[in-house]
């Protein structure tokens, strides 16, 4: 069972000096608060969300007005360690390409491998991600994941920040005495304008072509598509939404019906089972020919590159980090720096005999994963589940390990905090993860989401959180 510790009550602003950042939904905080504003708020939200577009799979998204406060040098602390890291994931990319050693580490199949190396020639491959990660006692950020395939949230940001620059909830931090500082996402079109001038860069940007905002006939994702369609749009760049399958590439133009593009964004997700169609691209390759060959001929500027979506996304990834052929690649410097910030991480096909006994016999400790997922549909963690169950999950991920990896991680615990949200009568345990948008290699701003599960997704009972920079 997860366990929660009741906080002394003490003042916010005493918190967010001493921590750097403070959960205003905790109980204990939000009773310092006007109860009766937090009302106006919740009932006031959910017409502002909708009238922002602000929706997950076509249903409104949950919203919690309370918000996640951190201050501006911790925010720029936690950034520039991950900013850090990534370079060392753009190098992995690079070793995995060039040394069969680190390919055997990864053990892709081979369609996946065909994708990744259809390559891209600029740099980094990893345009757009999100790291999700949880912060420590020490106030170090622990990164339990890389989400580059397709991972939600940059286009809603600024309109998050839009929300909730109209609560009250707001207006009385401020008299409180908190400067609000506005974060390189929450400016607007911040996403769309950085794809531009990265797709501009690279001479991949024509004003006659359009960016087209991809997903798939068999496995529609509309998540976002629109706003990013209307983010282009207003900065300028005709775009378009489409399905993968439908587009065609002539003469060195990759189109969709007779509009040429040079810029993809790609919203795809990963299941898993016999009807699996990761990415459109394992279901078959004849009905994404066409996008296939425009990158593979360097004609389209693709927000991820396959390289980046198969490999950061992978959960290997982390292991890797940690693995030994990684370890003359890096400095001193960024071989502590992983250590820091990046939970131990292993292979469970790389663990012996005795290894997998510790695992076995150390569940509170530990958390199972498969490799390649999403939505924390695989993911077992050990301190929420009993000795049989997890004996049962190990066994089982053993068993089918020669076909697809799994990963063990050490326990990153998210935050927890008891609180009683508008229309409860008890207060109940809630769970953050914090998850930090990278563009360019660049640290944006952070998403928050909370759920009565350890998973904290949005798409299993979570919500979203404000997140508040302040000076």
């Amino acid at each position: 069972m997860n366990t929660y510790t009741p906080l002394k009550k003490t003042s916010i602003l005493e918190v967010l000096k001493k921590n750097g950042r403070i959960n205003l939904l905790e109980q204990c905080f939000a009773d310092q608060l006007d109860a009766s504003a937090r009302l106006v708020d919740h009932q006031e939200n959910p017409a502002r969300l909708s009238g922002l577009g602000l929706r997950h799979e076509d249903k409104a998204i949950p919203y919690q007005g309370l918000p996640y406060v951190m201050s501006n040098s911790t925010f720029l602390r936690i950034g520039g360690l991950l900013e850090r890291v990534a370079v060392i994931v753009e190098r992995a990319i690079d070793l995995y390409l060039n040394d069969a050693s680190v390919r055997d580490f990864f053990k892709l199949q081979a369609r996946y491998e065909h994708l990744i190396r259809l390559g891209a020639a600029y740099r980094p491959r990893v345009q757009y991600c999100r790291y999700d990660f949880t912060i420590d006692d020490a106030g170090r950020p622990r990164i339990y994941e890389l989400n580059t395939h397709s991972p939600a949230g940059s286009s809603f940001y600024e309109r998050f920040a839009q929300v909730f620059r109209h609560n009250l909830v707001m207006e009385e931090l401020q008299q409180l005495g908190l400067d609000p500082v506005v974060t390189p996402l929450e400016k607007q079109g911040a996403f769309a304008k950085a794809v531009i001038e990265a797709a501009s860069t690279a001479n991949l940007n024509q004003p006659t072509h359009s960016a087209a905002i991809l997903n798939s006939k068999y496995l529609t994702m509309n998540n976002e598509l629109d706003l990013i369609k209307e983010q282009f749009i207003a900065e300028g760049k005709p775009a378009i939404r489409c399905y993968v399958e439908d587009l065609r590439f002539e003469e060195g133009t990759l189109y969709f019906e007779d509009k040429p593009i040079d810029i993809c964004f790609n919203k795809f997700d990963d299941t898993h089972g016999p009807d699996a169609y990761e990415c459109a691209f394992s279901r078959t390759h004849a009905e994404v020919q066409a996008y296939l060959d425009a990158v593979g001929t360097g004609k389209v500027f693709a927000v991820n590159t396959f390289a980046s979506m198969y490999l950061p996304e992978n959960k290997s990834m982390l292991a890797f980090l940690w693995s030994p052929l990684l370890r003359p690649h890096i400095n001193a410097e960024e071989y502590e720096l992983i250590r820091e910030v990046v939970p131990y991480t292993r292979l469970l096909r790389h663990l012996n005999p005795n290894e997998l006994k510790h695992v076995i016999s150390n569940r509170r400790e530990l958390v199972l994963k498969r490799s390649l997922d999403t939505r924390g549909r695989s993911v077992v963690i050990g301190r929420d589940v009993d000795d049989k169950e997890w004996e049962q999950a190990i066994h089982q991920a053993v068993e089918v390990q020669e076909e697809e990896d799994f990963v063990i991680q050490e326990l990153s615990a998210v935050e927890t905090c008891m609180a009683t949200l508008p229309g409860m009568q008890e207060p109940g345990q809630y769970f953050t993860s914090l998850a930090y948008f990278m563009i360019h290699g660049k640290a944006q701003g952070i998403l928050v989401r909370t759920s009565a599960e350890a998973t904290t997704n949005v798409a299993r009972e979570g919500f979203v959180q404000p997140f508040l920079v302040v000076r």
